[in-house]
């Protein structure tokens, strides 16, 4: 039997229809302020989309300028001033100096073009970098800590900039400073930090000190990178305890798989030994 359909249901369809006239009639009065609100909405996202496409072919731009500055590091040396290069799309250098120098140009170069990006950031490391190779080690400092500053320790380059700061202040012949930061790359990664401690005593004579350290990184660290340096330096000791013992001979024997203080491959850098936790950007070091 069919539903019978009282006075309410057929209301129902003439409230609908006169709600849907109030509804037309207040948007045709408050035109205006409904194509504006619209149009805003439509430039908010417009405006949303061009920021991100600009942070892409920023990022885009950056990562080619820098490949671009990395080359000069990758570029052969002449074998004589008057070699003409194989390849005459690159430049040609002389000298490690020269390359490196050119070098430094270029990342400042993708630094100041790039600002406030990881690929600057990055730029500021190389800087670091070519400056320590070529003896300009003040200058290799300022740019470590740079960027320690602006990545943290913890920052991909993070271990090998710290690390390039203690090297750097070695180099200089500042033991102490070079000391102290090797003492903060232990923590970072005990083995590394630790390997630096007891080679720089074992190059200022403290021969039983050194010793010691190096044992405990073979205790500590069985699998690690610097076993066998730590061997063959280890067997230099025992020569000199034999033959000199009380000599304070500065003992620093030059090995093959003596590991380096910046990564075989900066792009792909090994991860840190031990975990850590993420810094605030913005640490810094003394």
């Amino acid at each position: 039997m069919a539903k019978k359909i009282d006075r309410k249901d057929l209301k129902q369809p003439d409230e609908f229809i006169s709600f849907s006239h109030k509804a037309l009639q207040w948007a045709l009065e408050r035109r205006t302020g409904v194509l504006v609100g619209i149009a805003a909405l439509v430039l908010i996202i417009i405006g949303f989309y061009a920021w991100r496409w600009y942070l892409h072919e920023n990022a885009r731009h950056a990562s080619m300028d820098f490949i671009e500055a990395k080359k000069i590091l990758e570029t052969s040396l002449q074998e004589s001033p008057n070699q003409q290069p194989t390849n005459m799309s690159q430049a040609s250098y002389v000298t490690e100096k020269e390359k490196h120098q050119a070098a430094i140009e270029a990342f400042k170069k993708v630094k100041n073009n790039h600002k406030g990006t990881d690929v600057a950031s990055l730029a500021t490391y190389f800087i670091a970098e070519s400056n320590r190779k070529i003896g300009e080690y003040a200058n290799a400092i300022k740019y470590f800590k740079e960027y320690i500053s602006e990545q943290g320790q913890n920052g991909l380059l993070g271990v090998f900039a710290l690390e390039g700061i203690a090297t750097s202040h070695e180099s200089q012949d500042k033991p102490e400073e070079a000391l102290k930061h090797y003492q903060k790359l232990e923590k970072l990664e005990p083995d590394r930090g630790k390997y630096h401690q007891a080679r720089l005593k074992q190059k200022s004579g403290e021969i039983q000190e050194a010793r010691r350290l190096y044992e405990d990184i073979i205790k500590e660290h069985p699998q690690t990178i610097y076993r066998q340096t730590i061997e063959e330096r280890l067997s230099q000791l025992t020569i000199e305890e034999k033959t000199t013992p009380e000599s304070t001979q500065d003992i620093n024997p030059k090995s093959k798989t003596e590991p380096t203080s910046s990564p075989p491959n900066p792009e792909q850098p090994p991860s840190p030994q031990t975990p850590k936790s993420e810094p605030k950007s913005g640490e810094g070091v003394d």
